[in-house]
């Protein structure tokens, strides 16, 4: 029944063929943004002198830039988004240490990437680590890729290593919209989360890690494994700013948090209507909202897995849907942990490591400077607590 299942699943080979034709129009508009910036400076100005955020005047400016940014045509958006992987893997840190890390999949229902075999350097196969992660790109679903997370995983496979623990991370390249409608995407998260099982992966090792949509593509599969038999992910799932409501049902934090983040809500309407298109069926549009009551009686404690973390920053947009879902997950007696950072914006682990990434990427030293990278080390520690060690 699984397999009659799957072979219904959207039949890829490269997700997103078209990716990286930038039309020369769209030069022109950057061009145009560039001359943007003395409003954005007199915007931030007279905001911090009618007190309508709380934060620095260097970073309201910062996060003006990149909300105005989001107005670009999508493919010169998914260009100055893309994965900066080989400035990652031609570093020093880890120029000599490549043979285990993003490797390539495409197969018939799946492509990805696995961001890194085992430590660093130290290939192991993912089957024989103690927790393999399952990870699930962010980007409103019309930009990203899983290799944006590859400086964060193999960091987070550093320290796992000094505590002993093996890792593995794959990441999912899924197909964006408008080019793909959803649920497309939910299929090949399905189509991902098998061939993880196909390679000789217990479910026992299994962790899931969404962040912002790819939070919310987590959700769906959870949602979606009883439907094809498959077994939940032992390890837990963990959910950094997820996009809880595609939707975007009027919260108050839509407009309170308008100026102190960097995704607008104008943004993820217009990712959303590229997403959804003009109509769904009865079993997509159940996912659209995770704050509604799920369909067929089904209950978040029958879908999730034990363990479940949840985190979000105080200044971000989504502030108001990932306290309801929080709230949600309590209410049918989940266990969930959830974290609020006072002042993070959305998916505030990365943007707080911006500024560390070249220094980290320029030093050989073992173990890190102190106080480096501490934004992907919270995630880290999320994902590992309570892993131990099986090796001998």
């Amino acid at each position: 029944m699984e397999s009659d299942a799957m072979t219904q699943f959207t039949t890829i080979s490269e997700p997103n063929p078209g990716n990286g034709n930038i039309p020369p129009s769209n030069w022109l508009q950057l061009a145009l943004l560039v001359f943007s910036l003395p409003w954005l400076l007199l915007q931030s100005i007279w905001q911090k002198l009618l007190g309508q955020n709380e934060i620095s005047f260097k970073e309201n400016l910062a996060l003006s830039l990149i909300r105005r940014s989001s107005t670009l045509p999508l493919p010169l958006t998914r260009f100055l988004s893309r994965a900066r992987t080989q400035e990652i893997l031609n570093s020093p840190q880890f120029r000599s240490k490549g043979s285990n890390l993003y490797q390539r999949v495409l197969q018939r229902n799946v492509a990805g990437y696995w961001l890194c075999k085992g430590p660093v350097g130290k290939p192991v196969d993912p089957g024989s680590c103690d927790i393999v992660v399952y990870y699930l790109h962010g980007g409103a679903y019309v930009s990203g890729h899983p290799g944006t997370f590859l400086l964060a995983a193999l960091r987070i496979t550093e320290i796992a290593a000094e505590r002993n623990i093996t890792i593995s991370f794959f990441g999912l390249e899924y197909s964006l919209a408008p080019e793909a409608k959803f649920p497309t995407q939910v299929e090949q998260a399905v189509a991902g989360y098998k061939y993880l099982l196909d390679q000789n992966i217990d479910a026992s090792k299994f962790a899931v890690l969404g962040d912002s949509a790819g939070g919310h593509l987590a959700l769906c599969l959870m949602a979606s494994l009883q439907k094809y038999q498959l077994p939940k992910p032992d390890k837990g799932i963990f959910l950094e700013s997820p996009w809880i409501d595609l939707a975007c049902s009027k919260r108050a934090r839509y407009e309170s948090n308008k100026y102190m983040d960097f995704i607008s809500l104008e943004a993820l309407l217009k990712a959303s209507k590229y997403l959804l298109g003009i109509t769904l069926n009865k079993e997509a549009a159940a996912f659209v909202n995770f704050t509604q009551p799920l369909p067929d009686g089904l209950s978040w404690k029958d879908i999730m897995p034990a363990r479940v973390w949840l985190s979000a920053g105080s200044h971000e947009l989504l502030l108001n849907e990932i306290e309801e879902f929080s709230r949600c997950l309590e209410k049918d007696g989940v266990n969930v942990h959830f974290e609020v950072e006072q002042g993070g914006i959305h998916c505030w682990q990365g943007m707080k490591d911006v500024w560390d990434m070249s220094k980290y990427l320029r030093s050989t030293e073992s173990p890190l400077v102190e106080g480096l990278m501490m934004g992907t080390a919270v995630i880290g520690n999320a994902i590992l607590s309570g892993v131990t060690s099986t090796s001998v």
